[in-house]
């Protein structure tokens, strides 16, 4: 049974399976009384990893469960990446993801503590079998419908630590914005918005 102030009770004193030592439950974990399991997107025996899928190519409802519900924009697992926990990993399948959206500021912002990983199928269950080469990631700063136009900056990492990009193919960013319109100022952005770094500032 569960005393006051207990958050578990497994009937041991063990770390590592859910409730702790201190009758707490641990990352990972999702407890309901004496019993404990893994939270919704951690995996492992003892639910030390924790996986946010992404495929532009998925079909079903996107959470980033699995990959057939895999998120379609990076950003979105990313960030829900970030509120899950430490070492939270996104998976992403191979294929093109333009970070471009409405306009040249559009980014991807890295979160701390998230890992970015690419070069999936899209069918993996260990990150030890993706292969990059075989299947490439490729992060684009280019306009769907316009190549020639392009975000300031692909990744941006502003204040981050801790982050990591493995498997991925960064490109078409482009740091210097067009000078500005005497005519129109308001007609492109002020340079002083986008300094150096067109992959990554």
């Amino acid at each position: 049974r569960l005393d006051s102030g207990e958050e578990c009770d497994q009937g041991d004193t063990a770390s590592g399976d859910g409730c702790s030592d201190q009758c707490e439950i641990e990352v990972g974990w999702s407890c309901t009384g004496l019993g404990c399991q893994c939270r919704d997107y951690y995996h492992g025996a003892a639910c030390e990893t924790c996986i946010v899928h992404v495929d532009r190519d998925a079909t079903g409802a996107p959470d980033g469960l699995t990959w057939a519900t895999a998120f379609h924009r990076l950003q979105d697992a990313v960030d829900l990446a970030t509120s899950l926990g430490p070492r939270c990993e996104v998976w992403v399948a191979e294929g093109t993801y333009p970070i471009w959206e409405f306009g040249p500021l559009n980014t991807l912002e890295l979160q701390d503590g998230v890992e970015i990983l690419g070069g999936f199928a899209g069918t993996e269950t260990q990150r030890a079998d993706r292969d990059p080469q075989a299947h490439p990631t490729i992060l684009s700063g280019a306009s769907p419908n316009d190549p020639e136009q392009r975000v300031f900056h692909v990744i941006t990492a502003v204040g981050t630590q801790d982050a990591t990009l493995d498997g991925l193919i960064i490109q078409e960013g482009n740091a210097d914005p067009p000078p500005l319109d005497p005519n129109n100022p308001a007609s492109t952005p002020d340079p002083t918005l986008a300094p150096q770094g067109g992959g990554l500032y």
